[in-house]
């Protein structure tokens, strides 16, 4: 089952609204949770449960095959490196893309970095997908209504003062439409684009776009960004496939990848608290 290739980006739009308009990015719905805010946090399960759901539902009927990649040692690592470096840049690839989008200048430096660590990662061999598994789906769709349900009991503070983050960078995000796949690498970059147009129309929309220019003190930015690249190759996917595609699609890597991600911006939060 494919959608129409015309309709995509029209989806792609408003789901790049969608996610500037609820603010999606890790490093902050950490440091919430952190904090005993859990609105972020909310926000995230919903989404992934609802995508689970509706995977869950095109596999049972055989219109659909996510892929789930197997564990491996290096993924944990990978995802420790991407959490550490992503709270050093005050913005995971969804957060940084955001600030992109509404004139935070320091996001490009980087998203410079994503890609020069894209391209110093090109070592990584790829590997071979799993048989998808409708048991694996259930069961992780069953765990993220628990989950779901469970953070409903915690309390919902004010939402924190705005941190300096970054906007969604399109990591595999634009890869994870999984009724579509795009021929060609130029019509994927061109899906990426729009997705980040949304995110800027949205902003637009809200009056939240505000010219920020980038200084010499943002150059670290950079090297994060390579770090960040680097650390989503080894985990096998950025926060955002992990979480709206390799996750809800039962993937066993994401099981693993996720909370290394999670212990690597609470291990940079707290080295950056003690120094």
């Amino acid at each position: 089952m494919h959608l129409p290739l015309a309709l995509i980006p029209v989806l792609l739009l408003l789901a790049g609204m969608l996610l500037s308009r609820v603010d999606v990015c890790m490093v902050s719905s950490v440091v919430g949770c952190l904090r005993g805010e859990w609105r972020k946090a909310q926000i995230v399960l919903v989404i992934t449960t609802a995508i689970a759901v509706v995977l869950l539902v095109f596999t049972a009927l055989g219109e659909l095959q996510p892929p789930q990649l197997p564990l491996y040692w290096w993924v944990p690592a990978g995802g420790l490196l991407f959490g550490f470096a992503s709270a050093r840049n005050q913005g995971c690839f969804l957060g940084s893309s955001l600030q992109l989008t509404r004139g935070d200048c320091r996001a490009w430096l980087t998203a410079l970095g994503w890609i020069l660590g894209f391209c110093l990662s090109g070592f990584v061999q790829p590997v071979e997908a799993l048989q998808a598994s409708p048991l694996r789906i259930a069961t992780v769709t069953a765990l993220l209504i628990v989950l779901a349900l469970w953070s409903l009991r915690m309390p919902l503070s004010p939402p924190p003062q705005r941190l300096r983050r970054g906007p969604i960078a399109p990591d595999q995000m634009t890869r994870s439409i999984w009724v579509a796949s795009p021929r060609t690498v130029a019509t994927s970059e061109l899906f990426g684009i729009v997705l980040l147009l949304g995110m800027a129309l949205e902003a637009w929309i809200r009056d939240r776009f505000h010219w920020r220019p980038a200084s010499w003190c943002d150059l670290p930015r950079l090297g994060w960004g390579i770090l960040m690249a680097m650390g989503s190759v080894l985990a096998l996917g950025g926060n955002d496939s992990q979480l709206f595609r390799y996750l809800p699609g039962g993937s066993p890597h994401a099981w693993l990848a996720l909370p290394a991600m999670m212990l690597g911006i609470w291990l940079s939060l707290i080295s950056s608290r003690d120094g």
